[in-house]
């Protein structure tokens, strides 16, 4: 028989294994008791005995506290009321170096999945490499750090902090919306946002990608009905019909889905392109760290004139891909 000094010395795995030992003996028992309970010795359901299965809900359910009671107080003391023993705790893997990251691969190991974000979003090492020099931003990591940055500011406004209550749309919105830069296709977006009440936000938010030639960031301020148009490039890089068709295509928009949910909004939205003092692109590449920052100062609040320069965005690319890694890394990486 095991002494008190013997079970004093039991670590949280044994004393769980136990536990779980004597759970099962009883619900061995109880079948037992609801066998003999419910049936009669002809083998017939006995309505009499259905009675009773509240009282034997009860006496398993008592049966149970009694040994969370027994069993708990030893599972904290084994390891300093952490309830967790330290031989056998392992703190969660850290994400590798970046630089690491950054260096050149083979197609497999490029393939390999290492960021995961909600709604499925995910990169791969060669998304991730697109942080590093001059290179052009796909989706994937736009997508992965416009989350991060909703994410972040959710939890700001929820702490009550003075920052806009945001809606992200992803890269994909706008393309469909503009049905690939064809038309303009309401009905191919209209299940976008039917879980969700655009007209109740302050602030919604969508990144532009024009022909995987250039990002762009258009932006709706509900409050004052405006909507913005930011372009790195200050409109150099693309036709001079692009913003135009943008704005008037995120008005038409807007009518629409008022229309649909039975919302009232003024018929003429102001429309401005940005253009002082905005941070401006003067390398090939960089058009997608650009979005992303705007995005985040006005995720905050704040302004996105003189916020940044050319000059930051080596570092600025850093901190994005170290914030990604730090939010979304997946220890597990697969291809």
């Amino acid at each position: 028989m095991q002494t008190q000094s013997d079970r004093a010395k039991e670590t949280p795995a044994q004393l769980l294994t136990e536990a779980l030992q004597t759970i099962s003996q009883l619900a061995l028992q109880m079948h037992g008791v609801w066998a003999r309970t419910v049936y009669s010795s002809r083998g017939q359901l006995s309505l009499q005995a259905l009675a009773r299965l509240p009282q034997i809900m009860e006496t398993c359910w008592h049966a149970l506290v009694s040994l969370w009671k027994q069993y708990s107080p030893k599972w904290l003391a084994a390891d300093g009321n952490s309830g967790i023993d330290s031989k056998h705790h392992r703190e969660p893997p850290k994400p590798p170096d970046l630089q690491q990251l950054f260096q050149a691969a083979d197609q497999e190991t490029d393939r390999t999945v290492v960021l995961t974000g909600r709604k499925g979003y995910q990169a791969s090492r060669g998304d991730l490499r697109c942080l590093q020099a001059c290179n052009w931003l796909n989706d994937e990591i736009v997508n992965l750090f416009l989350q991060l940055l909703q994410i972040e500011s959710s939890a700001a406004k929820a702490a009550g902090q003075d920052v806009p209550k945001a809606y992200m749309f992803n890269t994909f919105f706008w393309t469909r919306l503009a049905c690939f830069g064809k038309a303009f296709d309401y009905a191919g977006v209209a299940s976008w946002t039917k879980k969700v009440d655009i007209f109740s936000h302050d602030l919604l938010i969508f990144p532009i990608n024009h022909n995987n030639l250039h990002w762009c960031l258009a932006t709706v301020v509900l409050s004052c009905s405006i909507i913005y148009y930011y372009d790195s490039m200050l409109g150099s890089g693309l036709s001079g019909h692009a913003e135009a068709v943008v704005l008037s295509t995120f008005e038409g928009w807007l009518q629409e889905e008022a229309r649909r949910k039975g919302c009232k909004i003024q018929e003429h939205w102001e429309k401005v392109t940005v253009r002082d003092d905005l941070p401006e692109q003067h390398d090939g590449g960089s058009c997608g760290v650009f979005i992303c920052q705007y995005a985040r100062r006005l995720l905050q609040g704040a302004k996105v004139a003189g916020a940044f320069s050319q000059q930051d965005i080596p570092e600025l690319r850093l901190q994005m891909a170290a914030q990604l890694l730090d939010a979304f890394w997946q220890p597990n990486g697969r291809s």
